[in-house]
């Protein structure tokens, strides 16, 4: 006996389920090298007297084998199951017998494979039913007919999974049927688009929902941003993953209606990789899309992550987040220009990384407008921490303190920027100087390499 024999234990037959447990059976015979011995047995010389040696061992190990296949069917088999074999002297002549009872004659089974299809091509879902749960039984319905000899392939699973669902699943078919090469999707590919579509559909009910940490919108077709159109209720955080596809997007992002969720604090915007190209149209779109995707006016945390638009929407401004304590813009490689984010009341932490496309910092960062010599105030109040990593083509950060040291003082009681600002971070920039308000601080560089200080 094998060491993997010893580790794996027999299934025990009870007398249910026979087709399962012999499929379970025939694949342990096979791990152990004994399957041949099972179904075709030994065959015995007609005169062993003439036999060499070598093929009186050959034919003892296999008495030997074939002794131990039949103990595995032996103990395979619960005890009132175990008098039908008790006198079977080969495995052979064992499996044989349990199949023979069991399994049924030929034409038992041509009459059992015949319920087995027809109960197949009738299957339909039922209204309460869960894609995972029609599944299963269509799922367990092909394994038997492929027990009984029937070979299933995928494609017409796949069909029957199309023409069989509820009507509630239509949109989510056509758009599949429309959309997909049948004959090649798979039906785990079906069955995961199908469960998508089936959780996202049901969140458009749960208009009392309080928390929903993560919504992903990738296929438009069945995970619709609108779908959050009356989930006012949501409180906490949620991030949202978009793929943009077309102008119908911008429709979807307004019907999402974020500006309600006035209960959420922290929100992130993650943006999947679109196919729609640098066209003039896909910029738009993209621009629309997350200008439509205000959040609420008490958000404290704000992320946007992979945005491939050319602008920031209007909506990052104090007028509309004057409560904004930390905001991250990461990867938005196409836009040029950093928000108007000085004037943020309340924001504390900032940090900017992967925009290429970033070459000039002006006054319009800081929160300025029109000529400097006129204007008064403090520009980030509450930054503490400003950090700016992977722009490398940024070269200049627009110096709007004059170098005349008489004029700078005559300045320094109605200007004042970043005053509580601590560290500053700088890495893998194109910049080489430091605007004259911060050379005069040096006790907040924290991390500036490559950068002139002098």
């Amino acid at each position: 006996m094998s060491s993997l024999a010893k580790q794996i234990s027999v299934p025990i037959f009870s007398g249910q389920n026979y087709d399962y447990w012999a499929i379970k059976m025939k694949t342990y015979f096979q791990s152990q090298k004994l399957w041949e011995l099972v179904e075709e047995g030994v065959t015995l010389p007609e005169d062993s007297s003439t036999s060499s040696s070598a093929e009186k061992g050959k034919l003892e190990n296999k008495k030997a084998k074939d002794s131990e296949a039949l103990y595995y069917i032996q103990t395979a088999v619960a005890d009132h199951i175990f008098p039908r074999i008790s006198v079977a002297t080969s495995a052979k002549e064992a499996w044989s017998i349990l199949q023979k009872e069991y399994e049924g004659s030929a034409k038992v089974r041509i009459i059992k494979l015949q319920t087995l299809t027809r109960d197949f091509e009738n299957m339909k879902m039922k209204d309460y039913e869960t894609i995972d749960e029609y599944y299963t039984k269509v799922r367990e319905l092909v394994n038997q007919l492929k027990a009984y000899g029937e070979d299933i392939p995928e494609k017409r699973v796949v069909e029957k999974l199309l023409i069989s669902v509820t009507e509630k699943y239509d949109p989510i078919v056509i758009t599949i049927e429309e959309t997909k090469d049948i004959t090649t999707l798979t039906v785990n590919e079906l069955v995961g688009s199908l469960e998508a579509y089936e959780k996202r559909r049901s969140i458009e009910k749960l208009t009392g929902l309080g928390t929903l940490s993560q919504f992903n919108y990738a296929e438009r077709d069945w995970s619709k941003l609108g779908y959050l159109k009356e989930l006012d209720q949501l409180s906490g955080s949620l991030e949202l993953h978009i793929r943009l596809h077309d102008r119908q997007d911008v429709d979807e992002a307004r019907k999402a209606r974020l500006i309600n969720k006035i209960h959420i604090e922290d929100m992130s915007f993650f943006f999947v990789r679109d196919a729609m190209g640098r066209s003039e149209e896909g910029e738009l779109v993209r621009n629309e899309a997350l200008e439509a995707l205000q959040p609420p006016p008490k958000l404290k945390y704000l992320m946007i992550f992979g945005f491939r638009g050319t602008r920031f929407p209007s909506w990052i401004s104090p007028s509309c987040h004057s409560h904004l304590r930390r905001l991250n813009i990461e990867e938005c490689n196409y836009i040029s220009t950093l928000p108007c984010l000085g004037k943020l009341p309340e924001l504390v932490e900032l940090a900017v990384g992967g925009m290429r496309e970033l070459k000039f910092v002006g006054r319009e960062f800081l929160g300025i407008e029109g000529d400097i010599k006129s204007w008064s105030g403090i520009c980030f109040p509450m930054l503490t921490h400003l950090s700016f990593r992977g722009c490398p083509q940024w070269e200049e950060w627009e110096d709007i303190m004059a170098d005349d040291e008489e004029e700078e003082e005559g300045r320094s009681t109605t200007m004042k920027i970043m005053p509580c600002l601590m560290a500053l971070t700088i890495t893998e920039c194109g910049l080489t100087v430091l605007p004259h308000w911060l050379l005069r601080r040096p006790s907040l560089w924290s991390y500036i390499p490559g950068i002139e200080t002098q």
